[in-house]
């Protein structure tokens, strides 16, 4: 795909992932306005179908997305193997579910709510494996439009419903027909694009297939189930229903984040699974990359968040500040580990490591049962913040532990220190702003979100050139007068020089940072980009500025190929037009402006005093 279709498709997925959850986010809000008790019940149920409906899916997400994208002809038999599956899953979740109730002391609605939970999860599930498909086959457009449009018809009935004192069963009505009704349209959509042809049957040899795999994935999803609100229900037997609502308030823009994150790799996660099976050095670059990208990117997000808390809880929850205010902090700032963990754990997926995952899930499960029924009764909910952020802690650990040891050279020690340090910084002027103001919060944020990304390249979390250097393709004649071209010959004269580093038996402890050869040649692209455009007078600038940074002049009208090479030099003066991996060290002086410029082939070498020509 083209960056075009990349970002759409990203969006898309997005969309998708944010829709639910934005709108149950909104129906918190209106319950919230209505009464404190219902709220409670409400948290609670969703807590509910988070179980309910992880489960019969048996774990097989990330299976199904990495398995479509590699073969996008099976997507088919995909949707109606792994979904006859789940529909059994289904059935198996609701008479344990029957069974469960009796040892709880609920209210008749919040019973009656999850009996309906029951029927909601059976069109749920069968979405939720439409919507993986074809975010898998880059097809997300129709995914983020079904979704929203089934979360604004929820939002509108939900909100009748509660103008005429409708209670939680009415709200979970409205929920199955909502439901319900995107389910037809994926039908629909699904044998229009041939995706589906007659009736779907499950397919024998990929049942077998999948239950070779399936003890890895299931183990993870029972263990996801259990976790995931695992502290909702522990809260239920320590603490006030009006207590798991404050809860919520901050526990939900948690979640939200999540989500987001969840869509970002949900967006990756095909073009990671190719990779790995395509090219291990290419998949290794990419996983070190998104690592660092997105815990550079979550420590800034998280910075901002916790300076604004305090309008959250005010604005939407004005009736119930500022009891949640200390939670939504506390989530934010836990939020960083969470959604690392959370990425380590697709990366493992994406890699074919699911026993390895299942393996963090697992001791993260022993911290956090341990951390929750030891902190809740003693200090409430923030125990039971507290329990997440040690069960996110110990799982990242170990996940960090699996990649490295099956991806070697993903991370090197400094990288670890530099993200640490990153977020010891953010989250000390956090501490001494969070009650500040709200102009000055305002100009702390913007002075992070300014200064944060430059910052993010010094350090080297955020390496521009690096990407170029490994994902741009190589190209016989790239057009220097192109964005696209520029950005060809920048990766391969980045190509060039590592080899050319490499072949001389030098090591480059830190490759983030450029030497004033490598500046050299960089600006001299880019002024000979604008040479092409016909801004003569920035090209010009542009070499004045490297002349004075770097000592070298190349002439912005010089015609060099790709793969240039400048190394070992002070001082020197280039004009002349090259064929590729021109390669120059020393000090040199060649050509000038009075004459013409002299022309050399492929894989010329220039150095001290070997071709001369003063400048006059």
């Amino acid at each position: 795909m083209n960056l075009a279709s990349t970002i759409a498709h990203t969006r898309y997925v997005l969309l998708n992932r944010l829709a639910t959850p934005l709108g149950s986010f909104i129906l918190l809000m209106m319950i919230a306005r209505r009464s404190d008790v219902l709220l409670g019940e409400y948290a609670l149920i969703m807590a509910f179908y988070f179980v309910m409906q992880m489960l019969p899916l048996l774990g097989l997400t990330t299976f199904v997305m990495r398995e479509v994208a590699r073969a996008p002809s099976q997507a088919g038999k995909f949707f109606a193997t792994i979904g006859f599956l789940s529909i059994l899953g289904c059935v198996l979740v609701n008479l344990l579910t029957d069974f469960a109730m009796q040892f709880f002391s609920y209210s008749s609605s919040v019973e009656q709510g999850v009996r309906i939970l029951g029927f909601i999860i059976v069109p749920g599930i069968l979405i939720f494996i439409c919507e993986i498909i074809f975010m898998s086959l880059y097809q997300a457009k129709p995914v983020g439009l079904i979704a929203l449009s089934e979360n604004l018809s929820r939002i509108v009935l939900s909100m009748l419903v509660l103008s005429r004192n409708g209670e939680l069963k009415e709200l979970m009505w409205v929920f199955l027909l909502t439901r319900l009704c995107a389910l037809s349209i994926y039908v629909v959509l699904m044998y229009r694009q041939r995706i589906l042809v007659g009736i779907p049957r499950p397919d024998l040899d990929l049942i077998t297939r999948t239950f070779r795999v399936l003890p890895a994935f299931l183990m993870g999803t029972l263990l996801l189930a259990f976790l995931g609100r695992l502290d909702f229900f522990v809260l239920s037997i320590s603490e006030a229903v009006e207590v798991i609502g404050y809860y919520a308030i901050g526990y939900r823009v948690f979640d939200i984040s999540i989500v987001i994150l969840s869509g970002l790799i949900m967006a990756l996660f095909p073009y990671l699974s190719r990779k790995f099976v395509q090219s291990k050095l290419q998949y290794r670059v990419a996983l070190r990359i998104t690592l660092l990208g997105f815990a550079a990117g979550l420590s800034l997000f998280c910075f901002i968040a916790i300076l604004f808390g305090e309008y959250y809880v005010l604005l939407l929850f004005a009736n119930q500040y500022p009891y949640p205010l200390l939670a939504t902090q506390l989530f934010m700032a836990i939020l960083v580990i969470a959604g690392i963990d959370h990425l380590c754990s697709s990366l493992l997926h994406s890699s074919d490591m699911q026993i390895e995952d299942t393996r963090a899930l697992t001791l993260g499960a022993f911290f956090y049962v341990a951390a929750l029924f030891f902190l809740v009764p003693a200090v409430g909910i923030l125990g039971a913040i507290a329990a997440r952020l040690i069960h996110n802690l110990a799982q990242l650990i170990f996940r960090l532990r699996a990649l490295e040891k099956t991806v070697c050279g993903m991370l090197a020690l400094r990288d670890i220190f530099r993200v640490l340090a990153l977020m010891a910084v953010l989250g000390v002027i956090a501490l001494l702003t969070v009650d500040a103001n709200l102009w000055l919060k305002i100009l702390v944020s913007l002075f992070a979100v300014t200064l944060g990304p430059a910052l993010m390249v010094v350090i080297g979390l955020f390496q521009p050139l690096r990407i170029l250097r490994f994902f741009r393709r190589n190209r016989e004649k790239p057009d220097s007068a192109t964005m696209s071209g520029l950005l060809d010959m920048i990766a391969m004269d980045l190509r060039r020089y590592s080899r050319y580093h490499n072949a001389q038996g030098r090591r480059n402890t830190n490759r983030h940072v450029l030497n004033k050869s490598q500046i050299a040649v960089l600006l001299y692209r880019i002024s000979h980009y604008f040479h092409c455009r016909g801004m003569r007078g920035i090209a010009q600038k542009m070499t004045r500025v490297g002349s004075k940074v770097t000592g070298v002049v190349i002439a912005p009208d010089s015609e060099i190929g790709p793969g240039f090479v400048f190394s070992d030099g002070d001082k020197a003066y280039i004009r002349l037009n090259a064929g590729k991996n021109l390669t120059c060290s020393g000090n040199i002086n060649v050509g000038n402006e009075i004459e013409e410029k002299r022309i050399l082939g492929n894989f010329a070498m220039l150095h001290s005093n070997s071709c001369q020509n003063p400048k006059q």
